[in-house]
């Protein structure tokens, strides 16, 4: 069937039933991979997927499975998206996923897996593009040394903290006397501790926050993030919550009985891999995000992790705290000369806009993105989620309806959780607080 071992067989599961059969052997594998980064663990892509199913989007699934006999050897969890006319094969989670990769076993098999793999790709007529984004340098992929021959783009660094050997500073008042300054303005604003939500309802809570203030940053610098602004992204990390519970980790930071920044992200393996991490604008004379950085490793150390992990991009922030970085990098196989083109605008082009934009004064991309952005999203198009609703024009909400809308759920203006959970949710503004009360039919 295959040309290389008669015991190997390959299998494309095209609907969501067909993934959740497989479940138990997707999430085996996974435990055999030594470099999964649990991007590609089956909880992981079955959550984006019904997250798209809520939002009313479709999903063209392409999971591609190796099987050596009964056992599951490599797993490649691709779907087809569509851009401008060009369908492209890539990974589930597009643009969540912070890190591509299959899941394989360890062995000199991987190779002849590929090839197969790549060999049964050759077949499929109806794909223009393959596309591997933020593949790791010592990835799956990356290793069995078959990337060879696509065109590369999207250099990038993630850096991270590794615990064996830490060289970074241990919390924010060790990275000199300016964070020291912000730490006494932090600290005199009320006490400041660190908890973490670890039941639904604190989560949820968490998730709201860390969206709503991502994405009002984002707005007041005119930048677009495509995986914060995606219609799926609110019920995907809801979903994520329950369905990974174990391994999805939040954390609030308090300033008196207010958060002031939140940090969600995902251990696997040993490590701790930051997802989104973002805070209040009335603190930031205070840098509570990097208080809150400081205390998560902290706390990621005494757990028994050994790395954490900043992901991509290595920015200033993240920086400051560790000098090591694993380079990723975006493959792109063109099969069509559409596919050509395609990649040569996604692998070339692309990051030359980027940067571009990013040399723009925030009051200059707002203006771009105001008059040449979609009618329905202008200058606030970072806030706007059109799925439900969700932060849409937050200036004219309090915080508590943004969370309703986000989850279609009442969350109570001092909301008290079970042991372990955030015991102080109270309302971020007491202007809001009569409003909110009425939402909640208090």
């Amino acid at each position: 069937m295959n040309g290389y071992d008669p015991d190997l067989r390959i299998e494309v599961s095209t609907s969501i039933d067909d993934l959740d059969s497989c479940a138990e052997h997707w999430t085996e594998l996974e435990s055999r991979t030594p470099e999964a980064t649990g991007f590609q663990s089956y909880a992981w892509c079955r959550a984006w997927l019904t997250a798209r199913q809520r939002a009313g989007l479709a999903s063209e699934l392409r999971v591609t499975s190796l099987w050596h006999k009964r056992r599951l050897v490599m797993l490649w969890p691709l779907a087809i998206e569509r851009l401008m006319g060009v369908r492209i094969a890539t990974w589930i989670g597009t643009p969540m996923t912070q890190y591509g990769d299959v899941l394989a076993e360890s062995g000199t098999d991987r190779i002849v897996w590929q090839r197969a793999s790549e060999a049964f790709f050759a077949q499929w007529r109806d794909v223009d593009l393959f596309q591997f984004t933020r593949v790791r340098a010592d990835a799956a992929l990356s290793l069995s040394g078959s990337l060879g021959k696509a065109m590369v783009g999207g250099h990038e660094l993630a850096p991270y903290v590794p615990f064996e050997a830490h060289r970074a500073p241990q919390c924010a008042d060790d990275l000199g006397k300016s964070s020291k300054r912000r730490a006494r303005k932090l600290a005199a604003q009320g006490p400041v501790h660190v908890e973490a939500a670890r039941d639904h309802a604190a989560r949820l809570h968490a998730i709201g926050l860390a969206l709503h203030w991502k994405r009002q940053w984002l707005a007041q610098k005119g930048f677009f993030s495509a995986g914060l602004s995606h219609p799926a992204t609110a019920a995907f990390l809801a979903e994520l919550a329950d369905a990974d519970s174990e391994r999805f980790w939040a954390f609030c930071l308090f300033v008196g009985d207010d958060i002031a920044a939140v940090e969600i992200g995902l251990v696997t393996g040993t490590t701790y891999r930051s997802v989104v991490g973002s805070y209040d604008p009335r603190f930031a004379q205070g840098s509570p995000g990097q208080a809150l950085i400081g205390e998560v490793l902290r706390q990621c150390r005494n757990s028994g992790l050994t790395a954490y992990d900043f992901m991509a991009p290595a920015d200033p922030y993240k920086t400051r705290w560790t000098d090591e970085a694993v380079p990723i990098a975006s493959h792109f196989v063109p099969r069509t000369m559409l596919g050509t083109a395609a990649a040569f605008g996604l692998a070339r082009l692309r990051p030359l806009a980027k940067k571009a934009v990013a040399k723009v004064p925030a009051w200059g991309r707002l203006i771009v993105q105001s008059t040449f952005g979609p009618s329905d999203a202008r200058l606030a198009s970072p806030l706007q989620n059109r799925d439900d609703g969700l932060l849409g024009h937050i200036p004219r909400r309090p915080l508590e309806k943004m969370v309703h809308a986000c989850f279609a759920q009442p969350v109570p203006v001092h909301h008290q959780t079970a042991v372990g959970g955030i015991d102080r949710l109270r309302p971020m503004r007491d202007d809001h607080t009569r409003e909110a009360q009425a939402l909640n039919g208090r």
